[in-house]
């Protein structure tokens, strides 16, 4: 007896039950595709727009947090430098320090390796009066920002500084403090006297309520010449860079070592102010990344579970259609199954025929089942059959998954049916014929 012969008979014995057998593993292996194709399509779409959202977060936060530097170096330097012995009860009493440094000391501070400042500023003021007007001021003279070697991405070789706490000051022109402005009646592009020199105002500073609204600055060597002070100055001011790690330290510790003969005076008020908005832009921007991981995972595991879900109702659906067909087949088989027991053919051949057929059965349905799963799930899911994203779905795993899946679920749904098929005694069969 041809086994092959068999089974292609008893498939073309009832070719609309056979259709609809492989109809059915057809739609299970498409469903189970579909939903993989669908997962995967949603996922790479989830994933492009969570991508888009995450880097729309990080420029918001990188705007806020160099909102918060911009608005923080606004509010000035909040470090200076002073000699050892500088005395600060009479540093804070008269706004002026009364030591003397060299210039160079800027420059050392400038070519060191710390990024813990920034915006170093040499300056040589002092508490004197303005003969020209009979007012008190203090006069600062300062040669303008000197770049700091471990920050480039704030200087160029060419401009100096691109955004600095404060511009130099051109030659023949000085800046003036709002109160002495206000009493002189005096405004930007006017020319006064100072110190038997005409010069021209550049700039009225604005108000700020302090000793900086009867400050003059101008060029640091003018005033080194008039206090005879050549080649000095008597403090360094300095921007210290905090990011996301407490102030304490930094350049209260560097500074001594590169310059021992000198100390550092924190106007703590502006240093935890900017410390504290440095850290809250920093957890803000770690706060908004969590938040998008975890949407993120929230997304994959509801379209997963939707698709297990799915997957497992369609194949218990699809697996007992498969088996009431297989039944059916049998109980209108018995009078054949009768007389091939009757002749002699063992029960595990007869078995091994409707085994056989329901594993050809799926081997048939896997691959327009696949096919049809893969595209439908790839279009649902937003992407082209031509895409990118349908190309990497269309992976070697999924297939051999189909190919598995598809014989193994009729061979589940045949096994009943089979062995009472076989176990059927041949006498009873053919009286009841």
């Amino acid at each position: 007896m041809n086994l092959r012969r068999i089974i292609l008979k008893e498939i073309s014995f009832r070719k609309p039950g056979f259709v609809l057998s492989l109809a059915s593993v057809v739609i299970a292996i498409a469903v189970m595709v579909a939903a993989a194709a669908l997962v995967t399509a949603r996922q790479d779409k989830t994933e492009q727009i969570i991508g888009h959202r995450q880097q729309s977060t990080e420029d918001q936060m990188y705007h806020m947090r160099d909102d918060y530097r911009r608005f923080m170096k606004d509010m000035g330097h909040n470090s200076i430098i002073v000699c050892k012995d500088q005395d600060i009860a009479s540093f804070i009493r008269t706004g002026q320090p009364d030591t003397f440094m060299p210039e160079e000391y800027v420059r050392k501070l400038a070519h060191s390796s710390s990024a813990s400042y920034n915006h170093l500023l040499a300056v040589l003021r002092k508490r004197t009066l303005w003969p020209e007007h009979n007012l008190e001021i203090i006069l600062s003279g300062t040669s303008g920002q000197v770049p700091v070697q471990a920050k480039p991405r704030f200087w160029t070789e060419e401009d100096g500084y691109t955004d600095p706490i404060r511009a130099d000051i051109p030659k023949g022109q000085i800046e003036i403090g709002y109160s002495l402005a206000q009493e002189l009646g005096v405004q930007a592009g006017d020319e006064v006297a100072l110190m038997d020199q005409q010069f021209i105002i550049h700039r009225v500073i604005p108000a700020q309520g302090g000793l900086e609204d009867i400050t003059i600055w101008c060029e640091l060597n003018k005033v080194q010449n008039w206090f005879e002070r050549p080649g000095k100055i008597n403090a360094i001011f300095a921007l210290e860079c905090m990011g996301d790690a407490p102030p304490l330290g930094g350049i209260v510790n560097h500074v001594p070592t590169v310059l021992p003969e000198t100390k550092v005076i924190q106007l703590s008020s502006l240093v935890e102010t900017r410390f504290s908005a440095r850290t809250r832009a920093s957890q803000a921007t770690s706060a908004a990344m969590e938040a998008e991981e975890a949407h993120r995972g929230l997304i994959s595991a509801e379209y997963g579970s939707f698709a297990a879900i799915v997957v497992a109702l369609v194949m218990a659906a699809s697996g007992l259609w498969l088996f009431w067909q297989f039944l059916d087949n049998v109980r209108r088989r018995k009078s054949e199954i009768g007389i091939l027991r009757a002749i002699g053919v063992k029960g595990s051949r007869i078995t091994a025929i409707f085994m056989i057929k329901a594993v050809v059965t799926g081997l048939i349905a896997a691959v327009p089942g696949y096919l049809l799963g893969l595209a439908t799930g790839t279009l649902i899911g937003g992407s082209g059959l031509l895409s990118s994203q349908f190309s990497q779905l269309n992976g070697l795993l999924l297939f051999v998954v189909s190919i598995v899946v598809a014989p193994a679920l009729c061979v589940l749904a045949c096994w009943l049916p089979a062995r009472w098929a076989s176990s059927q005694d041949p006498v009873f069969i053919l009286n009841e014929s």
